[in-house]
């Protein structure tokens, strides 16, 4: 398989990006020192002076989880005499016969290391580095705590409509914005990052409540979540033993720069869900938003609903009634705070309830809330029992962004990166693009015979993933 120089970058930023587990720290800070002897003119793993004899003389076995340090970087990986069940990118001590050999699986550990310049037809530079002998130190970090690849449980609600694919393709922009920031300088990439890239998805388990999937996460029956940050902050703000992992760039003022590529990639637009013959009614609600989007009133249930609202005190929503009008029977699960909820004395609350109310209200109809289970949303549409449900994912604005050429966007680096590096990356995910885009994916976002309403508001997907023991804000 052909090595992928974005790859190679990627692991050259993360440098460490593999996740050791929960497994406690060894009790001894055993450690061997060597030197590099070759590296592979073509793949770029490296052979070091570290025999598999030295590693056990000094305590360090298969299965443990080393830091090996070589050009003064620091690189966590585990220690296998295998490269099954490793990903794309992730870093090894390979026991191989009577040599140990570090490599970046599908792609190259001298790049990763720092021993090669930037420049995937440089082998000979490449060569010459490896010449001048680099000193390399094997240290002992967790016993037995490699997990043998073992990949990702992550649950999602059933009413987001994510699938394995979609997921990681979500997870491979998140390692592009990572990279694309850390490029620039603007940040850090975080180490709860680097433990959900670097591992694969083994499972996607989708649940009917958000309560039902927070107990499933705690309990450690899956190791993350992928829910919009709006609903990410909320839960975090009750409970400190979960994180929430984004990578994302903030809003971006220009829209042609790389950061607005990416955060539009991030974006998960809600709207309504309706059947094909109430496409007159869909059009209404069109209008409306439109209205309240130019007037500003969209923005400012934004702010009084989610950027400014008291998680502690979800205010309820009041629901216009008008004798004799028509009645717009809408779907809710009442268990997505702060987007939807309903409160212990059964009042509605929450931005989406609120916004349903303010459409309502310049209708002139009545809007009667139906409290329904996330797997049954679309059987009381398409059966009659309601007119409309809240839905996700209806994008519809990316087209253009993803139809960009890399040439069309603005890759500004700093410290000397080179911008051939960031285009490829970003021809990656162009490749993926049919896991974003509604000529993609949409059709299956949502059953035959439905139509769905513009977008009313779009939030970033995040991960929540369990804070690893003894850690502290």
């Amino acid at each position: 398989m052909k090595r992928m120089i974005f790859l190679m970058m990627i692991m050259a930023l993360l440098c460490g990006a593999f996740a050791a587990g929960d497994a406690a720290a060894a009790e001894s800070a055993a450690a061997v020192t060597g030197t590099v002897i070759s590296v592979d003119d073509r793949f770029g793993d490296v052979t070091v002076s570290v025999t598999p004899g030295d590693l056990e003389a000094a305590g360090i076995h298969a299965d443990d989880v080393v830091t090996v340090s070589i050009n003064g970087r620091e690189m966590d990986m585990p220690v296998v005499t295998s490269l099954d069940g490793l990903e794309w990118g992730n870093l090894a001590c390979q026991i191989s016969g009577n040599n140990v050999v570090l490599v970046c699986y599908s792609a190259s550990f001298a790049l990763a290391s720092g021993i090669s310049v930037l420049d995937e037809l440089d082998q000979q530079v490449l060569n010459e580095r490896a010449a001048q002998p680099a000193t390399v130190t094997i240290s002992l970090k967790d016993r037995k705590a490699y997990q043998g690849g073992q990949g990702l449980r992550l649950g999602t609600l059933a009413m987001l409509n994510l699938n394995a694919p979609q997921l990681r393709a979500f997870l491979d922009t998140m390692t592009i914005a990572a990279f694309y920031a850390q490029a620039k300088q603007a940040e850090e990439i975080s180490e709860d990052f680097v433990r959900i890239i670097s591992r694969s998805i083994q499972d996607v388990i989708y649940y009917d409540s958000t309560s039902e999937m927070l107990l499933a996460l705690e309990d450690g029956l899956i190791d993350g979540i992928a829910l919009n940050e709006s609903v990410a902050d909320y839960v975090t703000a009750f409970n400190d033993r979960l994180i929430k992992v984004r990578e994302f760039p903030q809003a971006p003022e220009d829209p042609d720069s790389a950061e607005s590529f990416l955060y539009n990639l991030s974006q998960n637009d809600f709207a309504f869900m309706l059947m094909e013959e109430n496409a007159g009614l869909c059009g209404e609600i069109n209008a409306v938003l439109a209205d309240m989007r130019a007037e500003g009133t969209l923005a400012e249930l934004v702010r009084k609903y989610i950027s400014e609202a008291d998680p502690q005190s979800l205010n309820p929503v009041e629901i216009t009634r008008f004798d004799g009008a028509q009645t717009i029977r809408v779907a809710v699960t009442g268990d997505l705070p702060p987007m939807d909820y309903i409160r212990e004395d059964g009042t509605p609350a929450g931005f989406s309830t609120a916004v349903l109310a303010e459409i309502g209200k310049r209708m002139e109809r009545n809007i009667e809330l139906v409290q329904t289970a996330n797997i049954g949303r679309t059987m009381a549409l398409s059966s009659g029992q309601v007119d409309a449900v809240f839905w996700t994912r209806c994008r519809n604005y990316l087209n253009e962004t993803l139809r960009k050429d890399p040439s069309e966007v603005k890759f500004e680096t700093a410290g000397g990166q080179d911008t051939r590096v960031v285009e490829r990356l970003f021809r990656f995910i162009q490749g993926k693009a049919n896991q974003f885009s509604p000529e993609g994916v949409a059709e299956g976002d949502h059953p035959a015979g439905t139509i769905i309403s513009d977008a009313y508001y779009s939030d970033p997907y995040v991960f929540l993933i369990r804070r690893p023991d003894g850690d502290s804000d």
